[in-house]
């Protein structure tokens, strides 16, 4: 398997606005020239499309302007990309000047490690700001209190704390990517970072190079973390809350049904578990979690969790 140098950004966009402007004017500074842009609208309503053409290192999707929604969005553009590392893009964030030389800098190193034909997929870190590019937080990490070394499959089953617009991923990993993203795939990041989880590698760069927006129009946006916004969202009643597992829930079977062939024998074990666990009674519930180690990234999220399934 060769190594490429050639880097593909994968975005999709809906309702730009000048969020998008500065975002591609960010991806005209950086240091690493050989990049180009696989862009589609996901049905804007604004000239977020008109943008786009404009700047000569963009191709567009031929299905750009047709709404699917962010995960079948990015499917079309993951499964149509040509070849080269991959990464992620969101409309609204500003790349810092050396993002991509990092990013391809780290992901060959762990290549050199790991050997090219293993699965990687590399994540870092952001800083938060707000929709006037103030800074909020040095980093999202700690801003949300998310522990980026909690990588092993039981633990992304269960809360994703990869962010697709700091991803890149290989070409081992791409490989083995089945199309299309089933309906239960709840964003795309999380649904490949299980992949790359049970396959390869899930490796956690310390670096920042993100200018991460926080705005009312975020489709996942970044809520910070205390223990009062644990206690206020457990107000919101357990109804909600095991909506929210029964999300995962569904999206664990999906992957099994989709890359079981790939998986180990405990793997399947463990994601079986978790999409059946409504079937236990609550005692069994929290016994599976101990045993799989099905835990969130706290452990007052943990125990939300216990007491929500």
């Amino acid at each position: 398997m060769s190594r490429s140098k050639t880097v593909q950004i994968l975005l999709s966009v809906k309702n730009g606005g000048d969020y998008l402007r500065i975002f591609l004017e960010s991806l005209k500074r950086q240091s690493y020239s050989d990049f180009s842009v696989l862009a589609r609208d996901d049905g804007s309503e604004d000239r977020s499309e008109e943008l786009l053409a404009r700047y000569d290192f963009i191709r567009r999707h031929p299905s750009s302007g047709e709404a699917l929604g962010v995960v079948k969005s990015y499917g079309l553009l993951l499964r149509d990309a040509p070849p080269g590392y991959l990464m992620f893009a969101d409309q609204d964030d500003i790349w810092l000047p050396d993002k991509i030389a990092v990013a391809m800098k780290r992901i060959r190193e762990a290549e050199e490690t790991y050997k090219i034909s293993t699965p990687l997929l590399l994540h870092s870190d952001l800083h938060v700001c707000d929709s006037s590019g103030e800074r909020l937080a040095d980093s999202l990490m700690q801003y949300q209190r998310l522990s980026p070394q909690r990588s092993t499959l039981p633990e992304l089953i269960i809360q994703n704390h990869i962010t697709g617009c700091t991803m890149i991923i290989n070409e081992a990993l791409r490989k083995i990517i089945r199309f299309p993203f089933p309906e239960a795939a709840i964003c795309h990041d999380w649904y490949l970072a299980l992949l790359a989880s049970a396959t390869g590698r899930v490796i956690f760069m310390n670096d920042c190079r993100i200018e991460y927006r926080k705005h009312n129009n975020n489709v996942f946006g970044p809520q910070q973390y205390s223990p009062g916004a644990c206690l206020r969202m457990l107000k919101q009643g357990r109804n909600k809350l095991k909506h929210r597992l029964r999300l995962t829930q569904q999206q664990a079977a999906a992957f099994l049904q989709q890359y079981g062939d790939l998986l180990s024998g405990s793997d399947i074990e463990l994601l079986t578990a978790w999409g059946e666990i409504d079937r236990q009674s609550k005692s069994e519930k929290i016994a599976c979690c101990r045993k799989y180690h099905f835990r969130k990234n706290t452990w007052l999220r943990t125990l939300g969790m216990w007491w929500s399934l």
